[in-house]
């Protein structure tokens, strides 16, 4: 038997979907360039690039090795 969606993602993370989606209904309302494909490729690319650094970086925050350069370098290779 396949338990309820409710039982996979628990209460925390269906306010947290319901949140993402009312958020995203009301990005769509205020300005509707927003679900363009061409948009969502931006967004998501530019998401990319920050989960990039931001995923290495937790696991090195999680070890004890506090390292806030990376901010700076990504700074400065983007000029």
């Amino acid at each position: 038997m396949r338990p309820p969606a409710r039982a996979i993602i628990g209460f925390h993370g269906g306010v947290l979907l319901l949140l993402l989606l009312v958020m995203l209904a009301l990005a769509a309302w205020l300005e509707p360039a927003f679900v363009l494909p061409h948009t969502q490729l931006e967004i998501s690319t530019h998401a990319f690039e920050i989960a990039l650094l931001a995923l290495p970086m937790t696991l090195v925050i999680i070890s004890g090795g506090i390292d806030l350069s990376v901010g700076s370098t990504m700074a400065l290779s983007s000029v």
